[in-house]
């Protein structure tokens, strides 16, 4: 893939569209936000271990960026506030399963939306939510169309990860202190699958210009997320 060669420039002033729905997993009601253009082809799922996950500025640009390469985004923060304060970060194996099934649970919904009926659905997650991403893909695996998970939480994901069936990038921070959990985790997926490495760029989960995540997600999904695909699994 060519990561210069996806996104428009960012413009602040670029409007979409949005709605608010609540999402139900258990007993916890999380709020999704889905923007998007009557034109879309696919929906992107964009979620993080966090309680509000729009007050980032990545995810504005994010958002925007893959609006620009033709599908809609449903924003979803995995965490409750109270949930965000206890937890501070600190994430364990539990804690991943839990917010695999919100992911389910968004993807779902993304399904009922009559704003865009129909479209293939995909998960781009961060951090433990990358993680999550995974394992939901791996749960919803005839539903999830393709997955992208960026710095995720590498020594959380070996749960699930074997019946992902969907097409699967993982992007990970070139100084990531320990590679061998990434090639672990990459070594799990018996799907089509690819890794990238982030080089000379701020880390993707704090930086404020992603360009390059933007870029490789958008041509990920341009390529894998589509009605009528088929699944191939490396054995």
């Amino acid at each position: 893939m060519k990561p210069h060669d996806v996104t428009p420039a960012f413009d602040p002033s670029y409007p979409m569209a949005t709605h608010r729905f609540p999402i139900l997993y258990q007993s916890t009601i999380l709020t999704g936000l889905l923007n998007a253009t009557l034109n879309a082809t696919g929906i992107v799922v964009l979620v993080d271990a966090v309680a509000d996950l729009n007050h980032k500025p990545r995810t504005r640009y994010l958002t925007q960026g893959l609006i620009l390469s033709g599908f809609g985004v449903l924003q979803v923060g995995l965490l409750t506030d109270t949930e965000e304060a206890v937890k501070q970060g600190k994430f364990n194996d539990a804690d991943t399963v839990l917010m695999a099934g919100r992911v389910a649970a968004a993807v779902e919904c993304a399904h009922r939306q009559p704003y865009l009926p129909g479209l293939p659905v995909g998960c781009l997650g961060f951090g433990a939510g990358g993680t999550a991403a995974l394992q939901a893909a791996g749960m919803l695996a005839s539903t999830i169309a393709a997955a992208v998970a960026v710095d995720a939480r590498w020594e959380l994901a070996n749960i699930g990860l074997s019946t992902v069936l969907a097409p699967t990038l993982l992007v990970a921070d070139a100084r990531d202190s320990d590679s061998r959990q990434v090639s672990a985790a990459y070594g799990q997926l018996r799907c089509v699958k690819e890794l990238e490495f982030l080089r000379n760029t701020a880390p993707p989960i704090n930086g404020e210009a992603p360009e390059q995540t933007i870029a490789l997600a958008a041509s990920w999904f341009r390529k894998h997320l589509r009605s009528g695909r088929e699944f191939a699994v490396n054995d």
